[in-house]
This record gives C-alpha cells, structure tokens and sequence, in this order.
C-alpha cells in the first residue's frame, strides 16, 4: 500500500495536519459561529413562543372566567324572572280565584234568597188555593158559604201542625 510506504508518510503527515488545521480554522471561524447563532435564534424564538403562549393562555383563562361569570348572571337573571313570573302567576291566579269565589258567593246568595221568596210565594199560593178549595168542600158539604179569612185561618193551622210534626 503507498500511503503506508516510509518515504512518503512524512509528506503526507504534514499535508494532513495543513489540512486539519485548515478545516478547523474555517470551522472554528466561519461554520460553528453561523451555527451557533442560528441555534441561539432558536432559543430565543422558543423561549418567546413559550412567554407568548402563556400570554395567550392567561387571557384565554380571563376570558373563560368571564364567560363563566356572564353565564352565572344570565342563569341568575334567568331564574329570578322565572321565580317573579310564577309568583305574579299565582297572584293573578289567587286574584281570579277570589274574585270568582266572592262573585259565585254573591250568586248564590241572591239564588239562594230568591229560591227562599219563590218558596214562600208558593206556600202563600197553595195556602190560597187550599183555602179555596176548602171553602168549596164545605160549600158542597154543608150548603153555605164560609168566609176566605176562616178557611184560610183554618188552612194555616193545619199546615202550621204538619210543619211542626202535630198530625
């Protein structure tokens, strides 16, 4: 093999260490310096995303706080009018209610008074004409006339006895 041949090793040596220390100077002064600039550009570019993202994370979390608060009132407002609703609700219909219980009060009462003096009309009229008839009775039976006033005194005394159970 040549490159291993005594007399051209010590040429070859010192062309290796020209040409290592060549590549090490242009590394040393051109590469690495690019290199590193471009990984601190990165470290920096990191480092303000990340100082960016917790910006963003912290008005994210603002803004949720704040819809969530949003939301508790509107519930809030929500259930109050619910709750004055249903309260007017059943005072509109408790009002209604009165009102019907105080006017179906009033009816009956005036029914009731009514029915009380259509009865009373009626007891007069049969009163009438059982005294009538009565006074008919005895004019057949007995062949005279009687008085309307002792007929209808007599027609009253019997119904007043029926009334109170006397037979």
């Amino acid at each position: 093999m040549p490159q291993f041949d005594p007399n051209v090793i010590e040429p070859q040596l010192v062309w290796l260490v020209i040409s290592f220390g060549l590549f090490y100077f242009l590394m040393a002064r051109l590469a690495l310096p690019r290199i590193s600039g471009v990984l601190q550009e990165r470290v920096e570019r990191v480092a303000d995303d990340l100082d960016q993202a917790e910006v963003l994370k912290r008005e994210s979390d603002e803004v949720r706080e704040a819809r969530e608060a949003t939301l508790a009132e509107a519930r809030a407002a929500a259930a109050r009018k619910v709750a004055e609703a249903t309260a007017r609700a059943r005072a509109d219909a408790e009002a209604s209610l009165a009102a019907l219980d105080a006017k179906l009060a009033q009816e009956t009462a005036t029914a009731t008074a009514r029915i009380a003096e259509e009865q009373a009309a009626a007891r007069r009229e049969i009163d009438r004409v059982a005294a009538e008839g009565c006074r008919e009775i005895v004019k057949k039976l007995v062949g005279e006339a009687v008085a309307a006033s002792v007929t209808h005194k007599a027609v009253e005394d019997a119904v007043a006895s029926l009334r109170r159970g006397e037979a």
